[in-house]
């Protein structure tokens, strides 16, 4: 059974095996680059200060893997063009905007991350969009897709006629049709570059992506339980610390529960109101409820 159902395995894993020979070749092209350059003796008496290091050689690994940081950033925008361009329907295109959906008429500029482009950037990006857009018939949507965006929320911001700037988790459910693609990408990877449990742990908590969409009221309501450090947290940690809690006082924490479901409830409901569509009376009776 295939890990997901909006690409084939063979394809996210040949991205991924890109990726990390990507990367692997950066620290190593950074390390030789270090050795051939003029080596700074000042420079290298504060980073050994700075790391703790003992010798040159450890000066070196460090400054080249903290160089590397850049090379990884790239790597990780040519990643995700590529996760995103193997998806069903998806192709890359990489002539003025990288990916495109001849079926459901769909094309996009992907970024890794909202500071990647300066305003002439921006301005480049956006005319070439509309340029792609104007070269085809009308129904063509065009996507400006920032994978980390500047706030964790997700968000569709018109910047001209059919173009859009999208948050990566949005974009990622546009291409796949699944809520939270972006967020089971992370995990993927996780898994593949075998970090361990507690940095899995870490990375999924932090705060630079949009909320997974697909979560249980029990969830939200134990989130809501841990205040600010539960709004981040993953839900590993939500259920290991309401067990720790449970543990230590059983009847204390299941009333603090059921309130915390009880408010959950009220904003599903209250949701739900706002989002009911009700015709003007004069409409009433003409179209089906």
């Amino acid at each position: 059974m295939p890990r997901f159902s909006w690409i084939a395995d063979d394809v996210l894993q040949a991205a991924t095996s890109t990726f990390v020979d990507s990367i692997a070749r950066s620290r190593e092209e950074n390390q030789d680059r270090m050795r051939r350059n003029v080596l700074d003796p000042f420079l290298l008496a504060s980073m050994a200060h700075m790391f703790g290091a003992e010798t040159v050689e450890e000066v070196l690994d460090y400054a080249a893997n903290s160089t590397a940081v850049g090379s990884i950033g790239n790597a990780l925008g040519r990643f995700h063009q590529q996760v995103l361009g193997g998806a069903n329907g998806w192709r890359d295109h990489d002539r003025g905007f990288d990916l495109i959906s001849d079926r459901r008429r769909l094309l996009a500029e992907v970024k890794n991350k909202h500071n990647t482009m300066n305003s002439s950037n921006r301005r480049q990006v956006e005319d070439d969009l509309k340029a792609a857009l104007r070269q085809r018939e009308s129904g063509w949507t065009a996507y400006l897709a920032i994978i980390i965006p500047k706030n964790p929320e997700r968000y569709r911001t018109e910047l001209a006629p059919n173009l859009f700037e999208v948050d990566g988790a949005s974009f990622y459910e546009i291409v796949s049709e699944q809520n939270d693609a972006l967020h089971d990408v992370l995990d993927y990877l996780c898994d593949e570059l075998g970090v361990s449990a507690k940095i899995k742990d870490s990375v999924r908590g932090l705060d630079s992506l949009p909320r997974r969409e697909h979560e249980s009221r029990s969830m939200r309501a134990m989130r809501l339980m841990f205040g600010e450090a539960g709004r981040t947290a993953t839900q590993d940690t939500i259920l290991d610390a309401y067990k720790k809690h449970e543990e230590a006082d059983k009847a204390k924490t299941e009333a603090m529960y059921r309130e915390m479901l009880a408010k959950i409830e009220a904003i599903d409901e209250e949701a739900a109101k706002a989002t009911t569509f009700s015709l003007p009376p004069a409409l009433r009776g003409r179209f089906p409820s």
